[in-house]
């Protein structure tokens, strides 16, 4: 036995045994497999089997008759395609696993998914319907890893290659083009020529891809350190999903190298929807309304959505004071609130260091690293306070902004005592 696989979990030893003592043939399969090879803990286990969507829902029926050790509950989450889920509750705890009958897939007319499966008795069909070699790999318990298309030579190589003709697995669906980029960045491999060529020649295949599913990909792409093997898929890809404003060969040597200059998610896909070049930044920082219904088209989470909205204002804030007295760019955090916002900000500023003189640096880093108050919710004086020296309606805003611009410049003055002296001094006509 692998070594990689002596300890897997309960559940997943329970699925091998229940189908095994009701005689039938189930594997590991896929990125479990490939996951585990590597030394990485999988996210989820797939399996598939000889049984039938029927028959993998009767042995979970038997299953409960024979034991009250665990409960399986079955969910018909991909039914027409043969996938059925084990819901394995134990104790308080349940775990859920994908179990997929053997089958053959028909012709993809939609370019997304087969028109019709065929069911089958062969693990061999099932393993060659997939993408690549790393992921049609299987395993048991009794015949250990089953490699039909030398896909523990690629991974032990470091190649992703398309199993059999790549032209016909992307054609199949053209999202494998994203999801053999992902895995050459995730992994740091190295992309098999022919499979590479595939991808570029038929990169236009992504219009028949729901954005949503585009996102998601994206989503994960974008984790993960763009300098790769693959630089010219790289280009066409994000070429496609982001027509460049300007020239094809403009859009590659600027806008790529930018990306890859960029240490976080929420700045790469700023610039993404930007497309700016890094010679010909303009005034317009913040996104416009155009552009922001195309960052929303992607169905990212919403919470990311926003990080990259306020990112983009903070850098307009950033862009309309850069030539003010240092202790101004501190309003950037008005709209950087959230750890992964500022990230993104100083990963901005970091970049951009020769745009800054050594005191506006200063000022950035020293009050994250200080945690200085640099926001109105950072004063220490209330809404009250001011209502009691006078102040009504707009006047409290105004009167805060004041605050929070003097505590900006002095920041070890930011008391309750001082600042009500110094708002006094507005109250007064001081300032």
């Amino acid at each position: 036995m692998n070594d990689q696989f002596k300890n897997l979990s309960e559940n997943v030893n329970l699925i091998f045994n229940i189908f095994t003592r009701f005689n039938y043939k189930i594997y590991l399969v896929g990125g479990c497999v490939r996951d585990l090879l590597l030394g990485i803990t999988p996210h989820d286990y797939d399996f598939t089997t000889d049984a039938t969507p029927e028959e993998i829902k009767e042995i979970a029926r038997r299953f409960n008759l024979l034991t009250n050790a665990a409960y399986v509950k079955t969910l018909p989450t991909g039914e027409k395609y043969g996938t059925i889920t084990f819901d394995i509750h134990q104790g308080n705890a349940n775990e859920l696993f994908e179990i997929t009958t053997f089958r053959c897939d028909g012709n993809y007319g939609d370019g997304r998914r087969p028109d019709s499966v065929k069911f089958s008795t062969k693990l061999e069909d099932d393993l060659k319907r997939r993408d690549f070699t790393i992921n049609a790999l299987a395993y048991n318990p009794s015949e250990g890893i089953i490699d039909l298309f030398n896909g523990l030579s690629d991974l032990k190589a470091g190649i992703i290659r398309a199993i059999n003709n790549p032209v016909d697995r992307f054609n199949e669906d053209a999202l494998r083009i994203l999801r053999c980029l992902r895995f050459s960045l995730k992994y740091g491999f190295t992309i098999d020529p022919a499979t590479e060529a595939a991808a570029i020649q038929l990169v236009g295949n992504l219009k028949n891809v729901a954005k949503e599913r585009i996102g998601k990909e994206l989503f994960q792409i974008l984790d993960y350190n763009l300098k790769c093997y693959s630089e010219d898929l790289l280009f066409h890809v994000f070429k496609y999903i982001f027509p460049p404003h300007e020239e094809l060969s403009r859009f590659h040597l600027s806008t790529l190298n930018l990306l890859m200059s960029c240490k976080t998610k929420i700045l790469r896909m700023y610039f993404l929807i930007k497309k700016y070049l890094d010679e010909d930044f303009t005034d317009q920082f913040d996104l416009t309304q155009e552009e922001i219904v195309e960052l929303k088209s992607f169905a990212f989470d919403r919470y990311f959505t926003y990080e990259i909205i306020n990112v983009s204002k903070a850098l307009s804030y950033l862009n309309k004071y850069m030539t003010s007295s240092p202790h101004y760019l501190k309003g950037v955090f008005d709209f950087c609130i959230t750890p992964s916002e500022k990230t993104a900000l100083m990963d901005y500023v970091t970049f951009n260091s020769s745009y800054f003189s050594s005191d506006q640096l200063f000022v950035l880093t020293s009050a994250l690293i200080n945690k200085e108050p640099i926001t109105v919710k950072d004063l220490n004086i209330s809404g009250y306070d001011l209502l009691e020296l006078g102040y009504r309606g707009t006047e409290i805003s105004k009167v805060q902004k004041k605050l929070q611009e003097y505590v900006w410049r002095y920041p070890e003055r930011n008391s309750r005592d001082e600042l009500i002296n110094y708002a006094k001094g507005g109250a007064n006509g001081i300032y």
